[in-house]
Formats: structure tokens, C-alpha cells, sequence
């Protein structure tokens, strides 16, 4: 496999799913990229990150977080996750 040489710098994210798939937008300086992952490969993925980011607290200490107020965006407390566009019903984002 070839890896970009390039480094993005992921400056914003967010999420839209439906029952076959999640879509992950995401966002570096005014480069976006959208990435399709089946619902058994999201969750792998936020089980490793969820992993990588606690054995990154054991060595450095907790980070403290939440996710940022949007306006006009309905706020949810979620232990980590992304923003979730459906949660808003004046925004959609179209199904792949």
C-alpha cells in the first residue's frame, strides 16, 4: 500500500449515517474529504481510536473535552462521537 506523503491536519469533522453506511466529512484548511465505511467498520474504527486516545491518557493525563456548541445546532452530551447532522433537522446531508 502506498501512504500520501502528504500530512492533512484534520481541522473539523462531522457525520451522517443511514442503515447501510456512515459518512465521515472531514475537513483540512479548504481541503474536505468524504470517507464511506459500513456500520461494522465505524465501530472498529471508534474502538481503536477510543483505545489510542486512552493509552495516550495513561502517559500524558486525561484530556479534557466536549464537543463544540454549534449555533443553531441542537447540543447532545455524548462520552465521544462526532457531530451527528441528523440530530438537526434543518440540515441534511444527501445519502451516497
Amino acid at each position: 500500500m502506498q501512504i500520501d506523503q502528504i500530512l492533512y491536519y484534520l481541522t473539523g469533522a462531522n457525520v451522517e449515517f443511514d442503515e447501510e453506511q456512515f459518512v465521515f466529512n472531514t475537513m483540512s484548511n479548504t481541503i474536505a474529504r468524504r470517507y464511506v465505511l459500513s456500520p461494522k467498520h465505524a465501530k472498529r474504527f471508534f474502538l481503536l481510536l477510543q483505545k489510542k486516545i486512552e493509552d495516550y491518557e495513561k502517559i500524558h493525563g486525561e484530556l479534557k473535552t466536549s464537543l463544540p456548541e454549534v449555533q443553531g445546532i441542537k447540543q447532545t452530551s455524548r462520552e465521544f462521537g462526532f457531530r451527528d447532522l441528523q440530530e438537526d433537522k434543518d440540515q441534511h446531508i444527501p445519502n451516497l
